[in-house]
């Protein structure tokens, strides 16, 4: 015998909550999709190709896009013509990743995070101290020859078991303790290893030598001023 179907209200709590139950991944595949394409747009139709690339993950503490884009504007005359177009571009992308969805598989904005690391643009990423869980801190680069270049203090610093110095706190870095409004305390700097797999390319296997270039300028707190190369691709 056939029984009734329940009428569930639509766009109702209860009406939510089976949506989610069934269409939990068409949805976070459907936002990533989403996501990707707007970058990918925004890169062929607006920003031009970066000469250097950061990311900021994290629950913002005044770190929000404004930020970001002061910081393009600090960096740009530092960074070197990687792609040679006779220009100097600097690419800032600032995602929001809240506590509880720090380890989340489910985090949409998390795979846009675990996505640029794999195979993304950005060589340096800033990221609030709950979130350094999501990177694999063993494949970092290792910034101690940086950190003993610099003078960095080792409380400053985030070592794995094995002695890499994948993450240094930006907490007394001048670059943020000067910038209005930005809560440092909690950030850390990391940069991403060249990737053999998916670095293939001239430009980007240079775009990771210049990002090094700034991840030096950025943790001497500005001290360290890159020197000048042309890159042919």
């Amino acid at each position: 015998m056939k029984t009734a179907e329940t009428y569930i209200k639509p766009l109702s709590k209860e009406w939510w909550s089976n949506f989610w139950y069934y269409y939990k991944w068409h949805t976070i595949i459907g936002i990533v999709v989403v996501i990707s394409l707007a970058i990918m747009l925004a890169d062929v139709f607006g920003k031009p190709t970066p000469d250097f690339a950061f990311m900021y993950a994290g629950n913002h503490a005044g770190m929000g896009s404004v930020e970001g884009y002061a910081l393009e504007d600090q960096w740009k005359p530092y960074t070197s013509d990687v792609d040679g177009n006779g220009e100097f571009n600097v690419k800032s992308t600032v995602i929001y990743i809240p506590t509880e969805e720090a380890a989340s598989v489910e985090s949409a904005m998390g795979v846009v995070l675990d996505s640029e690391l794999i195979a993304g643009e950005s060589t340096v990423f800033f990221a609030s101290e709950y979130l350094l869980g999501r990177f694999p801190s063993d494949e970092m680069e290792d910034l101690s020859a940086y950190i003993e270049k610099f003078g960095i203090d080792e409380s400053l610093v985030k070592r794995t078991e094995s002695g890499v110095a994948y993450a240094v706190s930006m907490s007394q870095n001048p670059i943020f303790t000067q910038m209005e409004g930005v809560d440092p305390s909690e950030m850390y700097m990391l940069v991403r290893p060249i990737r053999e797999a998916y670095d293939t390319s001239e430009y980007k296997v240079n775009l990771h030598k210049n990002g090094l270039e700034m991840a030096q300028h950025i943790l001497s707190g500005g001290t360290y001023i890159p020197e000048k190369v042309v890159y042919e691709n």
